[in-house]
Formats: structure tokens, C-alpha cells, sequence
């Protein structure tokens, strides 16, 4: 049974469950958006799998996280954006609320150590105390491709030059059809390797295997010739 700090004598921000006491929906002193890469296996972990590691993480790593309050407390993690399952990225955030002060280069050498499956702490760094996090705002993509320069080099101006790249999804409301193309801002290709740059603030920005799938179909080539990541991404304040 969860009992209110006021029913128990203890300080604001505690409650009491299954005999222990834990720091949970205290103000937020401190918060700091984690930036990390996940490359090799970690790339398979799904978002459920990612928020469960991240649990364990902050708890293993001894920081004052600040928690939720009930039968099963946690802690207040928030990220930006799920990243499709099996796609590297050089650039995720999660943000982390504590319930005391606490100093980046501590936040960041504890957590290091706690990295598996090609995990790595890429920077930490102090948000504003706010409940609004961070959006993602544009992301650049690098698409491998197993294919001679010159081939890669027409598929991509191939692309530069379509108006329109409409794609099929699935949702709760069933399925519709919607053009990926005015997302993609910048699009470039250097040997084996594609550049792309999408905007993630419009409509219908494009996801990583819509555009694996466009230059698989292009080319003619099995999508197992291509393979891609998020090299980098802008983070900017969600508006209040």
C-alpha cells in the first residue's frame, strides 16, 4: 500500500510502499539531457527494452533520480523521440530529473560505466527545470550503400529531383498515404555513402527505412544492401 508523506510524517516529495521509502514526485532541483550513441547490438533493443536499461541504470548509478509515486515507482526519464528497431544512432538524448543537485561530470562518468551492447555516453548537459523536454528537429542520416560511387551518385540525384515520394503507413486509424519528399532538406552523396538531411518539424517528415526502402527500389538492389543511422541531430525546447 503507497501512503502520502502527510499519513507517514515523512518529508514532502516521499512516499511509502512495500516497506521501503523512496524519493518520489519531489520538485525537480536538477535535470540533464543524457546524449548517447547505441551501435551493435544495443541497435536491436526496442524502446520498451531501452526505457527498462535506462531504469537500471539510473538506479545502479546511485543519482538522486527523481521518481513517480505508486505501487511501482520509476524514474522520470523522458526521450525526445523511439528510434526504429535496428537503426544505429550517434546522437539520442534522454532526459533525466533529479530530485537534488547534482553536477554533469559526475552524472556522466557514473552512467559511462553502465553502457552495454555498443552503448556510449556522448555528452551531458543541464536543462532548463521545466516538466516540457526537448524535440527532435532535424536529424541527418548517412545510407550505406553496397554499390559502386557512380551508381549511388545518380540514385541520389535521382531522388533531388522526385517532387513527390509518397509512402503507405499503418495507425490506429488505419492505413494512409502521405509524401516524405518536402521533409528531406538536403540530400548528398560522397563515394559509398548518402547524406540526408530531414526536417522533423513539418507533417509527414520521413523515417529512416522509407528512405532505406526508396533507394533500395531505385536501384533495384535488395534492402539488404543498404544500412542506416542517425550520424547527428538538433535538439531545440518544446514551446510552452
Amino acid at each position: 500500500m503507497i501512503h502520502s508523506a502527510a499519513a507517514t510524517g515523512l518529508p514532502p516529495g516521499f512516499c511509502v510502499g512495500a516497506g521501503q521509502r523512496m524519493e518520489s514526485d519531489a520538485p525537480i532541483v536538477a535535470k540533464m539531457g543524457v546524449a548517447y550513441g547505441r551501435t551493435g547490438p544495443s541497435r536491436f533493443f526496442s524502446h520498451h527494452d531501452m526505457m527498462r536499461f535506462w531504469d537500471r541504470a539510473t538506479r545502479r548509478a546511485g543519482l538522486p533520480v527523481r521518481m513517480t509515486c505508486g505501487f511501482n515507482p520509476r524514474p522520470r526519464l523522458v526521450f525526445p523521440r523511439p528510434l526504429p528497431l535496428g537503426v544505429a544512432s550517434d546522437a539520442e538524448m534522454v532526459e533525466v530529473e533529479f530530485s537534488r543537485p547534482v553536477d554533469a561530470a559526475v552524472v556522466r562518468e557514473r552512467l559511462s560505466g553502465l553502457m552495454v551492447g555498443g552503448m556510449s555516453i556522448r555528452g551531458v548537459a543541464p536543462m532548463p527545470l521545466r516538466r516540457k523536454g526537448q524535440v527532435v528537429v532535424r536529424t541527418e542520416y548517412r545510407l550505406k550503400c553496397a554499390a559502386e560511387p557512380a551508381g549511388v551518385m545518380r540514385w541520389t540525384e535521382a531522388f533531388l529531383a522526385t517532387e513527390h515520394c509518397p509512402v503507405t503507413r499503418s495507425g490506429k486509424s488505419g492505413e494512409k498515404t502521405v509524401d516524405i519528399r518536402p521533409s528531406v532538406t538536403e540530400a548528398a552523396a560522397s563515394g559509398n555513402l548518402i547524406t540526408i538531411r530531414v526536417d522533423e518539424q513539418g507533417p509527414s517528415p520521413a523515417k529512416p527505412y522509407e528512405l532505406l526502402l526508396w533507394f533500395a527500389q531505385a536501384s533495384g538492389l535488395p534492402e539488404s544492401a543498404f544500412s542506416i543511422r542517425v550520424a547527428d541531430a538538433t535538439y531545440a525546447l518544446e514551446k510552452d
